[in-house]
């Protein structure tokens, strides 16, 4: 029963964890383009309620049977739930990546033609596996934070639940 608790205060507090990393300003300059707390604290706010909702309903649909399928094949330790969370964080941009668009459409970043007449390109590509490398080490953060929380440090938790 104490390893129950233990879980779901990691599915609780590791996701506003992660994200009060990524906002922070060590982070924050790296993530987004202008300074995070120019504004002051108030208008990051916003940024983290956002983030928080998004990293809690990864948690709860693609972490949460994550957890238990790991529990279940008996193969949960710190390094497959830290690849487990950047795989679901990186699962954020490709199953963006592949949207379909508008045959129309036309989407350019950084000089980089993404997508043209509905088409992505190879730069757009490039740009698509660059954004999932960064989720992919944002959920990774947050893999080895639920860990941490979970196993009450890096050592295995015990069997005996």
């Amino acid at each position: 029963m104490y390893q129950h608790a233990r879980a779901f205060a990691a599915f609780v507090l590791a996701p506003p964890l992660t994200v009060a990393i990524f906002l922070s300003p060590v982070f924050g300059s790296i993530l987004l383009s202008d300074d995070p707390f120019t504004g002051g604290f108030a208008s990051t706010m916003p940024l983290f309620f956002i983030g928080c909702a998004l990293a809690w309903t990864f948690a709860i649909v693609l972490g949460l049977p994550a957890y238990v399928l790991l529990r279940w094949l008996d193969i949960a330790s710190p390094w497959v739930t830290i690849a487990v969370a950047a795989a679901i964080g990186a699962s954020f941009n490709l199953a963006s990546g592949f949207w379909p668009g508008n045959e129309g459409t036309s989407t350019s970043v950084n000089g980089c033609d993404v997508i043209v007449a509905g088409v992505r390109t190879a730069c757009g590509y490039w740009d698509l596996a660059k954004n999932m490398m960064l989720s992919g080490a944002i959920g990774a953060i947050g893999g080895l934070i639920f860990w941490l929380i979970y196993a009450d440090g890096w050592k295995a938790p015990s069997r005996k639940s």
